[in-house]
């Protein structure tokens, strides 16, 4: 066999391997929760739509009069945006979301809290599901409460996911970086 055919083949098979690799989620994984779309002035979780655009703050009974002094999530497309019924977690075309850096402020009349950070870095919509207890999972990465971690296999069994969710280092995040771990939330 002449040597430029042989490494072409060495070349597809390594890229075949290394394309394989990776973690995948199980085909049977049940995702906890529906995806929806948000309707025109409705409100989930965080996430607000008014017309063409989604905001990212909870302003309690007051979000239809309001909203309108909050900056709208950039670069969200509100047409396929849709919130997953029971986490936080939020997903369009393009994107998955969490509220990953909050700002919140208090004033005479109005007071709220908006999401800074949302953007969950390397995420796929397409595979993104949300297994639990503040775990979701994608084709190539796990995250926990919107935070990339590490590969768990355990995370797929209910029981075992709910545990380890329970004993997860909390941190307190500034720019969507852990800048301080803490044994508990301080309130």
């Amino acid at each position: 066999m002449n040597t430029p055919i042989l490494i072409k083949i060495i070349a597809i098979i390594f890229c075949a391997i290394c394309l394989s690799c990776g973690h995948r989620y199980p085909a049977n994984v049940t995702e906890e929760g529906e995806w929806k779309h948000l309707n025109e002035l409705e409100y989930k979780s965080w996430y607000f739509r008014a017309g063409d655009k989604i905001y990212g703050v909870d302003l309690g009974p007051i979000m239809t009069t309001e909203y309108h002094r909050y900056k709208p999530m950039n670069g969200v497309d509100a047409n396929s945006f849709q919130v997953n019924s029971e986490s936080e977690y939020a997903k369009d075309k393009k994107n998955v979301y969490y509220p990953l850096d909050i700002e919140c402020s208090d004033g005479d009349s109005i007071g709220g809290c908006e999401i800074i950070e949302y953007v969950i870095k390397g995420a796929d919509p397409n595979t993104f599901k949300y297994l639990g207890d503040g775990y979701g999972v994608d084709r190539r990465y796990m995250y926990f409460e919107g935070i990339r971690s590490p590969w768990d296999n355990d995370i797929f069994d209910k029981s075992k996911r709910y545990e380890k969710a329970k004993t997860q280092d909390l941190y307190i995040y500034g720019d969507g970086k852990p800048f301080a771990q803490v044994d508990t939330i301080p309130y």
